[in-house]
């Protein structure tokens, strides 16, 4: 990424926006037991990725460079370890979006074609978005997160006259428990924090002011798609997939009765955003692992390798294995916190240490 494709705050916001919704708008996670307790997590778990992005921000205010370039500045072995740890987790989240958007549009929508033409329509449209810049992919992930506004909003339109705040189970046992696990999902799916990661020093505005109106506006909407859910079916609907096309299929009013369109429409615009961002991101670091690639090579090979990983799954209906184990936060934690902590230490190591052989004699 070079001066001329440095993208806007605003920008990176909705592209970091759309992986998250994407995310909680297929399902919900697994150890979810109330909305109440989900709600509560979910705050917690924002303050807690406002610490884990911290040594990002620091990292970036302090060199002005991405992970990638800061490990390259103190040796190239390193560089290649830091690429490539960003390149698998790159991979192995398109492979489960591939596999995910597959899975559910066959499972849940009346779409008469095979799995693997769904994974070839998908996989080809988020390739060709992959291949332009990332501001342009940032001007996609802005319409993506006004497409999903607007879609939550007519979804409570329509279900505005049966919210009832006593679904929202508060007398759960073990509520504290049920907060800690909420919290530990809600982290565990964050995986934009690693995009922010990797993009935060691109930006025109300051690290920290766009992570911090990051982490409000996921908080804010999260929060309001848990809490719409549970007041309107209940905590039981809570581990369905797709609880957001659940709500908006049993809409009873004449005005918003089609919302399951409009729920559609927008939960593949923002996975299409998220995994041509995923894409754009591991074909850079194709490109920096293997300097003689070409643009569009890199772009292919970044966006075949986890879709033929996850076509054979889903032929062979094994992808519900695959979608509904847990996800583990230590690689989030790894590459959003301890690599660039790792990084500033050495970083600040390097620049005290004295270069003049004569000076380090003398001391």
């Amino acid at each position: 990424m070079n001066n001329q494709s440095r993208l806007s705050s605003a920008a990176l916001i909705c592209m970091l926006l759309s992986a998250r919704i994407f995310a909680v708008l297929t399902f919900f996670p697994r150890s979810t037991e109330s909305g109440f307790a989900s709600i509560i997590g979910i705050l917690l778990s924002t303050a807690v990725q406002g610490l884990l992005i911290f040594p990002v921000v620091r990292l970036v205010k302090k060199t002005h460079t991405d992970p990638l370039s800061a490990s390259h500045n103190i040796s190239s072995p390193l560089e290649k370890a830091v690429t490539a740890a960003f390149l698998l987790f790159f991979l192995y989240d398109a492979f489960l979006d591939i596999g995910s958007m597959a899975y559910f549009t066959d499972y849940f929508f009346s779409v008469n074609m095979p799995r693997a033409l769904t994974v070839a329509c998908c996989l080809l449209t988020a390739l060709y978005a992959a291949r332009l810049d990332s501001p342009v992919i940032g001007r996609l992930a802005q319409l993506s997160i006004i497409l999903t506004c607007l879609m939550l909003l007519t979804v409570a339109a329509g279900s505005a006259e049966r919210i009832d705040v006593t679904r929202f189970d508060l007398a759960i046992p073990h509520v504290g428990k049920a907060i800690f696990h909420a919290a530990l999902a809600d982290t565990g799916r964050c995986e934009c924090l690693v995009i922010f990661s990797f993009y935060a020093a691109h930006t025109n505005g300051d690290a920290a002011v766009t992570a911090r109106r990051f982490l409000i506006a996921k908080g804010t909407i999260i929060c309001t798609i848990f809490a719409l859910v549970t007041a309107v079916l209940g905590s039981l609907s809570l581990n369905t997939p797709l609880p957001v096309f659940t709500l908006a299929a049993t809409s009873e009013n004449l005005i918003t009765e089609r919302c399951d369109a409009l729920f559609l429409l927008a939960w593949i615009f923002t996975g299409l955003v998220k995994l041509a961002n995923l894409l754009h991101c591991a074909a850079i670091c194709i490109r920096r692992l293997f300097p003689k690639s070409t643009h569009f090579a890199s772009v292919m090979s970044a966006g075949i390798l986890p879709a033929a990983a996850a076509l054979p799954l889903l032929l062979i209906y094994k992808w519900e294995s695959i979608i509904c184990s847990e996800r583990s936060i230590v690689p989030i934690i790894v590459l959003t916190f301890i690599l660039p902590l790792i990084l500033l230490r050495t970083d600040t190591r390097s620049a005290d240490a004295p270069s003049d052989p004569s000076v380090q004699n003398s001391v």
